[in-house]
């Protein structure tokens, strides 16, 4: 069980993290060029996306957490 602990952690950290921290990059880079050089059009669909950007990594960073935590729990 400890070594199912262990492949979860492991899998989590090396590639649900990173990956998740790169499409959130690239989001954030691609709200930042809209509302410095984009239209009208653009600046507000940038303004309406920050937020579920940041949403969507405060979620991606809660459900890694809470996934160690589930295989913490339950002694795997």
């Amino acid at each position: 069980m400890t070594l199912l602990k262990t492949y979860i952690t492991d899998f989590i950290n090396n590639n649900i993290m990173p990956l998740g921290v790169t499409v959130i990059g690239i989001a954030l880079i691609m709200v930042a060029f809209a509302l410095i050089l984009g239209t009208q059009r653009m600046k507000e669909w940038a303004k309406g996306h920050i937020f579920e950007i940041i949403i969507g990594g405060a979620l991606l960073y809660t459900a890694t957490q809470w996934a160690k935590d589930f295989a913490a729990a339950f002694k795997f």
